[in-house]
């Protein structure tokens, strides 16, 4: 069983990925995307983000948590050509009564 990493909602979240090839040894793509599914005001919502490479293997994104509703929110990277590699994961947005969407 797999437990998703939990996020108070208003943070910003960084994601770092490193893609890999069918023998999983790291690949530095020309580009790559990070896309982010969650809900606001319950309606589904989808962010488009560029990965930014660091100049070797890993590439990042950050997303601004303040205006998704809580609860799981799904992402998935994928890298342009060449080679084309994806990965993809969960996380828990939480927000108690005080935390408010901005």
């Amino acid at each position: 069983m797999t437990t998703a990493t939990i996020v108070v909602r208003g943070a910003a979240v960084f994601f770092s990925v490193v893609f890999r090839d069918a023998d999983k040894n790291p690949v530095n793509p020309a580009t790559a995307q990070l896309r982010i599914a969650y809900a606001v005001a319950k309606a589904a919502t989808v962010a488009e983000l560029p990965l930014v490479s660091d100049g070797d293997v890993t590439w990042n994104a950050t997303w601004d948590s303040g205006p998704a509703d809580s609860g799981m929110v799904a992402w998935w990277a994928q890298s342009g050509d060449p080679p084309k590699s994806a990965t993809q994961g969960t996380l828990k947005l939480e927000a108690n009564l005080a935390n408010p969407q901005s």
